[in-house]
């Protein structure tokens, strides 16, 4: 090894102290640096590279597009967002079955659009009249239901719709629609299949008050009053009793249909007895398909998946009382993430990113008869299943806690810790041979806390899922002639904090609120190597020089990837 301006030979002994990142320098021996050298001069070589033509290393940079993390979050169809301090509200109170606040409507009087109005999550509520005749005006029948009781000779049918106060002034008019079979609740689908019959009512009376409607009831919303005669779809049924369910579509100032109702379900026939049926209301909170950012193409990126929350309740009306026969409550969800991949930087047929499942839960609970899809009875009982980290966690069976017992306690809980290895790999960046190590750390848990009744077949409860995770890595290498720093901490990488309220009884039926954030730190990688500087202006840095017996100017070849960078997010909603 030789100076190569003056051709002599170097001294083996001599030591030398080459820089490093952190400015205290690496101290070895002239033969050991050049030992190193030709080590890595050969390994490149076999890969048709050189250090002799650093240039050859220019333009790796890992494939990644910081713009895809800068738009917020598209939350799925029929959410809508709400603000952190009050979800956090929400959580604490969750130990009961949250009732979910009045939403403030917007200013009509500023021309809001039916798209804002959207945002404002209402439904308008049909009733229908419950026994007698309606003498012509809005006063009678004095008591309003979702379902009549049949009465002999009764051909028209007195209905009444209801929205909050404020909508009304966006609505230009409303169809209502008949038919024999249970329009469906938890879509929207405002042309369905099988309606017998359809009107339309325009222009639009809209009243503050009704006979029949405590006040208490009707305060902050107003009603609009208007009859459907079933006569014109058939004949009165001769001794017997025919069960038709109408419902309302409301249209806004553009035309468009913006709500639809619920269905109230008239008794329609000849025979002057009670109509008494089983009646079945399913309710559900929309699939979960969602990511941020979405698709394979981001470093770092969180998902949640599942069917949602779904609930069926069966029931007996008669007269003077509704008799719950069976509740069924079902719900599932994966929270998992997207982990950068750090072979990428390097192979261009590695994936840019890999997917970790972190959370699975698997919640079911059936009471009582007629929960199935048909109406039919389905086995009882009430479980949680749960995958953690790809771990199944034994079945847990709710049971009473004593023979006999009228009521199932739902508490369950789970924490854990987690430290779990992404990756530990060895590659070229460059010409420099790198290890890197990256952790995935933080906790993960799940909680469930409710009631079942076992004599009136009723449940309510709250599930939450929860995951805080953050991102760790580091990198290094053996070697005195070449430097790699990597430092990561991205805390949060992802928190995701979910609450699903169920009930029986209370509203809302069904609950879902959910916040989301993290992606907040820097993953950055530098590499550099130390060489003896050609004879040629091909130098890049002059570092120092190697001295034995003669200065031999030192040079330097460095690369920086800024792998990532972001200054997080935070999104609540709600549905």
């Amino acid at each position: 090894m030789v100076n190569p301006t003056t051709g002599k030979a170097l001294n083996p002994n001599a030591q030398i102290t080459l820089p490093t990142p952190d400015g205290k320098g690496r101290v070895t021996t002239v033969k050991q640096y050049f030992d190193e050298l030709n080590a890595l001069e050969q390994a490149l070589a076999a890969r048709g590279r050189s250090l002799r033509q650093p240039n050859a290393f220019e333009g790796l940079k890992p494939n990644f597009n910081v713009a895809l993390y800068q738009p917020s979050p598209a939350l799925p169809p029929n959410f809508k967002a709400i603000s952190l301090s009050r979800y956090q509200a929400n959580q604490k109170s969750a130990t009961t079955i949250w009732q979910v606040p009045t939403t403030s409507l917007p200013n009509v009087s500023g021309g809001i659009n039916t798209q804002t109005l959207a945002v404002a999550n209402w439904q308008p509520n049909l009733y229908i009249g419950e026994t007698g005749s309606d003498e012509g005006t809005v006063e009678f029948p004095v008591t309003w239901v979702k379902v009549s009781l049949a009465s002999k000779g009764r051909k028209v049918f007195p209905l009444l719709l209801e929205v909050p106060k404020g909508v009304e002034a966006l609505i230009s008019k409303v169809e209502w629609q008949v038919s024999n079979k249970p329009f469906d609740e938890t879509a929207i689908n405002y042309k369905p299949k099988d309606v017998l019959r359809s009107g339309q009512e325009s222009p639009l009376k809209w009243g503050t008050s009704v006979r029949g409607i405590a006040p208490l009831d009707y305060k902050g919303k107003v009603y609009e009053y208007f009859q459907v005669d079933l006569s014109t779809i058939e004949p009165e049924p001769v001794n017997q009793i025919k069960p038709y369910y109408i419902r309302v579509v409301c249209y806004g100032l553009d035309g468009a249909p913006m709500a639809q109702s619920n269905n109230a379900l008239a008794a329609y026939g000849s025979v002057d007895k009670e109509l008494n049926l089983v009646l079945t209301e399913r309710n559900s909170v929309p699939t979960f398909q969602f990511a941020f950012p979405e698709g394979d193409k981001v470093p770092f990126s969180m998902f949640i998946r599942g069917n949602g929350l779904q609930s069926t309740r069966s029931w007996q009306q008669s007269k003077n009382k509704v008799t719950t026969l069976g509740y069924k409550v079902t719900a599932n969800a994966l929270l998992g993430l997207r982990y950068y991949n750090f072979l990428s930087i390097v192979n261009s047929s590695e994936p840019l990113s890999k997917e970790l499942e972190v959370l699975r839960g698997d919640f079911s609970a059936i009471l009582g008869t007629g929960t199935g899809l048909t109406g039919n009875n389905e086995p009882n009982g009430i479980r949680l299943k749960l995958i953690v980290l790809g771990i199944a966690a034994d079945e847990i069976k709710f049971e009473p806690e004593t023979p006999g017992a009228k009521t199932i306690a739902l508490n369950y809980d789970i924490y854990q810790s987690l430290s779990w290895p992404l990756a530990d790999v060895r590659f070229f960046i460059g010409p420099v041979p790198v290890r890197v190590t990256a952790t995935l750390g933080g906790s993960v848990g799940f909680k469930l806390y409710g009631q079942a009744n076992l004599v009136n077949n009723e449940l309510s409860g709250t599930i939450n899922p929860f995951l805080n995770t953050r991102f760790d890595a580091s990198g290094g290498v053996d070697a005195v002639i070449a430097y790699v720093t990597l430092q990561s901490e991205v805390n949060p990488l992802v928190r995701n904090d979910m609450l699903m309220n169920f009930s029986a009884v209370n509203k809302p039926v069904l609950h879902f609120s959910n916040n989301l954030s993290g992606l907040k730190g820097r993953v950055y990688l530098k590499v550099g190597f130390y060489h003896p500087c050609p004879p040629v202006k091909q130098v890049k840095k002059l570092v120092g020089f190697i001295t034995g017996g003669e200065e031999v100017p030192l040079c330097e070849c460095a690369w920086e990837y800024n792998i990532f960078q972001f200054d997080g997010f935070d999104k609540t909603f709600q549905y």
